[in-house]
């Protein structure tokens, strides 16, 4: 059987602005039809490219309002513009209510969970992330875009992170290692050929902050949920 697991998050905010008004407004009922639509069309589409019309399952992951990561830092996301658009919260709400393959779980994003989902049950992945085009160890399917995405292996990913990390990412207000870009980030991750950086060498860049190092490390990482009995948790990166 084909698994899909979808990050659902940006679907709301297109089967919202697909609906809305000349002044904005938003029926719930037909955004939420919308939804429905969009989802179906993706889930033909993927099936479609993999050449399987039967026999798939599919997860519609949403994200909370708030993650664990407000907790470890209250900025994180903190620059981005409220959301204006009406009904988002309702239509996910609704979806929640009737969807019954639709899932939300408290203060864990739906990259996070769609991430856990590849490492353990195989799923692919439908998203629009970079970050979880990244990381994902199985193949993703960007819908925006209409293109597919190839599994990362265990080194990549590492390295991603890794670079990520020292970066930094602007669109969650994660502000990186102090004058270290994109260029010499991967730069220097890509240095050491057929090994990762020592830990010690990756605080380094942060001034010998480790608590810096690892504060923007348990912020980008996507590998820190864990499923055991059944029960989603969240399990912190260690070194």
């Amino acid at each position: 059987m084909v698994k899909i697991a979808i990050d659902a998050d940006s679907l709301l905010y297109k089967a919202c602005y697909r609906v809305k008004d000349e002044f904005d407004f938003v029926d719930i009922d037909e955004a939420y039809a919308e939804l429905e639509f969009i989802v179906y069309d993706l889930e033909r589409t993927m099936m479609a490219h993999i050449g399987v019309f039967k026999h798939y399952k599919v997860k519609l992951v949403f994200s909370p309002s708030k993650s664990f990561r407000n907790i470890m830092y209250p900025d994180y996301k903190a620059n981005r513009p409220k959301q204006r658009l009406m009904g988002i919260k309702e239509v996910k709400e609704m979806a929640l209510d009737r969807m019954s393959n639709a899932i939300l779980v408290n203060n864990i994003e739906a990259d996070d969970l769609v991430i856990r989902l590849a490492y353990d049950y195989n799923y692919i992945i439908a998203a629009i992330d970079k970050d979880v085009l990244h990381a994902s160890p199985t193949m993703c399917y960007n819908y925006n875009k209409g293109s597919w995405h190839r599994p990362r292996t265990k080194d990549e990913i590492e390295r991603w992170y890794y670079a990520q990390a020292l970066m930094g990412d602007s669109t969650d207000n994660i502000k990186g290692a102090k004058g270290i870009g994109e260029i010499y980030a991967w730069r220097w991750v890509n240095s050491f050929e057929g090994e990762l950086p020592s830990w010690e060498e990756f605080v380094e860049k942060f001034n010998d902050s480790e608590t810096d190092a690892m504060l923007n490390m348990r912020l980008v990482r996507m590998d820190q949920v864990i499923i055991l009995n059944n029960k989603i948790r969240i399990k912190l990166w260690i070194p």
